[in-house]
């Protein structure tokens, strides 16, 4: 029997396959399973969803009118063949687009031999409904570039007039025409020649993954977005004026076989022309193990080639590192916010292979692109970089194993942790991080005792900052540190008193799944519910541990995260915190993460999210190994009552971790 987080998420794609009784049939046979309330309550949102876009298409059966200036008129190539399965879902994709502006789309076949002509015809009359021209044509070509050049040919758009195109398969959001037009009102739509919105992509798991690229025409026109020096530009959801099409010579374009995109990206930024990148998406990439980018990586780079050699590309990008360059945001608004952009370094390609961009966004996350040979910016330093001779404060070599105990001024607790610690021959590698007292004098005081008593346990560091950080700050630059100087490490806090086998075990299983892409990080703090395997979907922040290689793209984030507005972290935790990625994390109750980061930004429950939503798994020591003894007299959280010595908190007091060494 699948799991329900499964069923969910077929749910989901029959729902925007247009499947709506079928979604809504398979919700009904759920309903016995359906055992607590967040079960109950996501099946509610998928069934309103499903009953709205039903809504949607059944509403209103008249001819809608649209109406427009030339500025206001978009023109759709759909380059196709033999994707009669493919063509339906794009093209349904494109009459759900909300704006009533004149649409006119443009199949480009290229002598299918399977249905795709006939399920396009069967679609003009429901495309006449919407008011939007559908035609067709089949024919031979060499590429899907020439199609897309016989197919605007066909169209003949007005040159001020917005043109793009979509693979069968792919799809284009519903909001993306109108965000369009919103930027074109609020600003001069004469300035506005080609825009795009955020990374969207769909891996082969059917998992909607999406984030902001802060990405401009001085890097397209420098031929840097590569996949290699910087991300591939994303070509779903990109439009441009026909008249900035046209200055593009067609008949170079119709040669590419794979990388005429990168081509068009090239000669379209070295026109001058800004590039407007819209926070939200408008279209999205839809994988799938047949594409030709896909099977044909090395040939997709040569053709890159063929425009500018590799060094000439690793000459230009080095000419931007720790040079800024304006990037140009558009808002949900339409009002055009202007920022700058740092490469502070490139990150070097060890965990990833350079070759297949999106294999790596399918396997794992939207992070492991980053690192897989992009660039992303390291305010940190968190990677040392053997490529550029860039200053970076990483170590030419890490140590194997370390630990770091974070403190402040409970001086029992750290004693407590410390002796442990003491026992297993592990305070020579343990960094003892406290936080400081801002000037206030008490705290100084206080603060200093534990540095003393740090350095009486004769650890290997102790870093006492001066300023009060609080501890969300703290923490970030603690595991930074770590990242820099350990290959593996274990993370406690001064209320995790590890017992006498905790650091041998963390070490070991530590260098178990270095190699184990599924598994993020092993704890010893038990939850000790029912559900609670071998391996685990939700992350325990309480007595853990980790390597820098999985840590360092999820530090990048929580940096991102805790850098926003509370307001701005709020959208985009509503935006990762799927039903799905919910089912999975969402199995510790009462103790939920989303208690948490639905409010504010912590980094404990904030790290649950974003490995959750990435499918990573958290392995628990064969034994507990970790006692939480934050309750009671010491606690300001939590109270000395039954309900937090139970599962899933399993606390005890300061007074009883002795007796669990």
């Amino acid at each position: 029997m699948k799991s329900l987080a499964l069923e969910f998420i077929e749910i989901r794609k029959l729902t925007d396959a247009g499947e709506q009784s079928s979604a809504l049939n398979k919700l009904k046979a759920l309903q016995s399973r359906l055992a607590s309330d967040r079960d109950r309550a996501i099946a509610s949102g998928l069934s309103k969803r499903a009953l709205n876009r039903s809504a949607e298409g059944t509403k209103d059966k008249t001819t809608i009118q649209r109406q427009g200036k030339e500025h206001e008129r978009f023109f759709i190539v759909i380059p196709v063949k033999n994707g009669e399965v493919a063509i339906e879902r794009t093209l349904k994709s494109i009459f759900r687009l909300k704006a009533v502006a004149p649409i006119t789309i443009h199949v480009q076949d290229g002598l299918s031999s399977d249905g795709t002509v006939k399920v396009v015809k069967g679609l003009t009359k429901t495309a006449a409904q919407k008011g939007i021209s559908l035609t067709i044509a089949s024919e031979q070509d060499r590429s899907m570039y020439e199609a897309i050049v016989k197919g605007v040919e066909r169209l003949n758009p007005p040159n001020t007039s917005w043109l793009t195109w979509i693979n069968a398969g792919d799809i284009l959001e519903e909001n993306a025409i109108d965000c369009i037009l919103r930027t074109q009102e609020v600003n001069d739509w004469h300035n506005i020649n080609w825009i795009c919105g955020c990374k969207s992509i769909e891996n082969m798991e059917g998992r909607l993954v999406r984030f902001e690229l802060p990405i401009n025409s001085k890097f397209l026109s420098a031929g840097i977005c590569d996949g290699n020096h910087f991300h591939y530009h994303q070509q779903e959801g990109t439009f441009f004026r026909a008249e900035l099409f046209r200055s593009v010579p067609s008949a170079e374009f119709a040669s590419f076989r794979l990388a005429g995109d990168y081509f068009l990206w090239w000669k379209l930024a070295k026109t001058g022309k800004t590039l407007y990148v819209h926070d939200e998406a408008f279209g999205t990439f839809v994988q799938s193990p047949d594409q030709l980018s896909r099977r044909e990586q090395a040939t997709y780079n040569k053709e890159i080639e063929k425009n500018l050699s590799e060094d000439e590309r690793k000459r230009a990008f080095q000419r931007f590192i720790d040079r800024p360059t304006e990037v140009v945001s558009v808002k949900s608004s339409g009002h055009v916010r202007r920022y700058l952009v740092t490469i502070a370094k490139k990150m070097h390609t060890r965990f990833f292979s350079v070759a297949d961009f999106e294999r790596a966004v399918s396997e794992r996350s939207i992070d492991c692109a980053i690192e897989n040979g992009s660039v992303w910016l390291d305010p940190y330093y968190l990677q040392g970089d053997t490529t550029y001779k860039v200053p970076s404060k990483a170590p030419a070599k890490k140590h194997p194993f370390g630990i770091i105990l974070f403190t402040h001024t409970r001086h029992d607790a750290l004693r407590l942790v410390l002796r442990s610690l003491k026992e297993q021959n592990a305070t020579n590698v343990t960094t003892v991080w406290i936080d400081g007292a801002q000037g206030k004098e008490k705290t100084r005081l206080e603060t200093e005792e534990s540095e003393r008593i740090a350095h009486e346990y004769g650890v290997s560091a102790v870093k006492r900052i001066k300023g009060n950080y609080g501890f969300r700050k703290t923490m970030l630059h603690g595991l930074a540190y770590m990242t820099q100087k350990y290959d593996s490490f274990l993370i406690l806090e001064d209320d995790c008193f590890p017992t006498r086998k905790a650091v041998e075990t963390f070490r070991s299983m530590l260098n178990s799944i270095a190699n184990d892409e599924r598994v993020f990080s092993i704890y010893g703090h038990h939850f000790q519910v029912p559900e609670e395997g071998e391996q685990f979907p939700r992350f325990q922040g309480w007595g853990w541990g980790t390597t820098s290689k999985k840590l360092t793209p999820y530090l990048h984030r929580l940096v991102d995260l805790y850098s926003l507005l509370e307001d701005d972290y709020l959208k985009v935790v509503k935006r990762i915190a799927t039903p799905e990625v919910l089912a999975r994390i969402e199995i510790t109750p009462p103790r939920q993460p989303s208690h948490t980061f639905f409010k504010f930004f912590a980094w404990d429950e904030t790290l649950a999210l974003l490995t959750g939503a990435d499918g990573l798994l958290h392995a628990k020591t064969p034994e507990q190994t970790i006692h939480n003894f934050g309750m009671g007299k010491t606690s300001t959280h939590f109270g000395d009552f039954d309900l937090f010595r139970n599962p899933p908190f399993n606390l005890i007091t300061i007074d009883e971790a002795w007796n669990k060494f």
